[in-house]
């Protein structure tokens, strides 16, 4: 990473010197990037500081990331700081440039630094990930719902969920019965428009868990928040009890020997929806779910790598087209179409090199 995007800040910062620079500019201040070690990790806001000097007088020192100036010290000490926040997690190079008086400038060498904020982690165990966000104007707005048992964004116009996220591993597993007690949801506020029950009453569409019930049977009180109808889409029968519900026991199956999984999962509307019911719950046009396969119980997004397993799924929400007796593997796509579909933003907090590389992978595994 950091060879690739050296030499576009080393072309940036020649373009004041023209042809003549070689590394530095000709009569150039010095300027020496301070207490920032090659390839720290950084998080929050930190403190930069640069050490700087030129016989007529240093005017000025520029922070740049990844080539762009984003603040500017007018004085000694040359320090400003940077709230870490404002770039995506992953590699990036700093740099400081000095001015003089005469209108010269220097650079420092760039520092290689690892950008890793857990935004999501600091909200909920299920966003471990990071919030699944929009990644363009396409994305509907959503009410966002931590519970202890999953976290759900909503979205009222809809009366459906836009994601659904959840942690999966053994903890969360037990002997408790399904408790099969649908409702709407009493811990949203009352301004936000929510599906009853009488929505799906004779609409020949099924109640679909997003977190699945049996996901959550440690206690009593996790089993029965996956009925709330917020986690619930209106989904065609052979899809909810063909290949989503097996995807579902696959995927248990991997926590129950001893794996966790980070789940996200959703509707994917490409036009108009259908609705159902007075309240006019949109039915969507397929249901995607993607499970990130954790290398280890309590892996944190540090330790994550390209070669993590992840499975992504895309199932039209069609009896027509999809079988009951359908395997769920068929279906399985790279996670960057869930996105270009969906228009979210997955693992949003995973570094961005990593990211990139889980977006194209596609499942082959059995």
């Amino acid at each position: 990473m950091r060879a690739l995007l050296l030499p576009a800040l080393v072309s940036l910062l020649c373009l004041r010197c023209g042809p003549r620079c070689e590394g530095q500019c000709p009569g150039a201040p010095t300027v020496v990037l301070l207490d920032l070690a090659d390839d720290a990790r950084v998080e929050g806001v930190i403190r930069l500081q640069a050490s700087a000097s030129d016989p007529q007088g240093v005017s000025s020192v520029d922070f740049a990331l990844d080539g762009t100036v984003f603040a500017t010290a007018a004085g000694e000490p040359w320090a400003v700081g940077w709230d870490t926040l404002s770039a995506s997690n992953g590699f990036h190079l700093l740099a400081a440039i000095a001015h003089d008086a005469a209108g010269n400038l220097g650079w420092s060498a760039p520092v290689a630094v690892s950008v890793l904020n857990a935004k999501g982690a600091a909200l909920s165990v299920h966003t471990r990930l990071g919030l699944p966000g929009a990644s363009s104007a396409t994305a509907p707005p959503g009410y966002l719902s931590v519970k202890p048992q999953y976290v759900v964004s909503y979205d009222g116009a809809r009366r459906v969920a836009n994601w659904v996220s959840w942690q999966l591993g053994a903890a969360w597993l037990g002997p408790v019965p399904r408790q099969d007690d649908f409702r709407p949801d009493d811990t949203l506020p009352p301004r936000v428009p929510q599906a009853q029950l009488a929505d799906y009453a004779g609409s020949g569409w099924d109640r679909g868990h997003l977190c699945p019930s049996e996901d959550r049977t440690a206690t009593v009180a996790d089993n029965r928040s996956t009925f709330y109808l917020t986690n619930v889409l209106p989904q065609a029968d052979h899809l909810n009890g063909g290949p989503w519900e097996k995807l579902e026991s696959y995927l248990r199956g991997l926590a129950r020997s001893g794996t966790e999984l980070s789940v996200v999962a959703g509707g994917v509307f490409t036009g108009a929806p259908r609705t159902i019911g007075a309240d006019a719950v949109a039915v969507p046009d397929a249901a995607f779910k993607v499970a990130v396969v954790l290398d280890r119980p309590g892996q944190t997004l540090g330790e994550v790598t390209a070669r993590t397993r992840v499975i992504a799924v895309l199932m039209p929400n069609d009896d027509a087209l999809v079988e009951r007796s359908a395997d769920w593997r068929p279906f399985r796509v790279r996670p960057g179409e869930v996105e270009s579909l969906t228009g979210l933003r997955l693992f949003p907090d995973v570094p961005h090199e990593v990211r990139e590389a889980w977006l194209e992978q596609l499942d082959t595994a059995r």
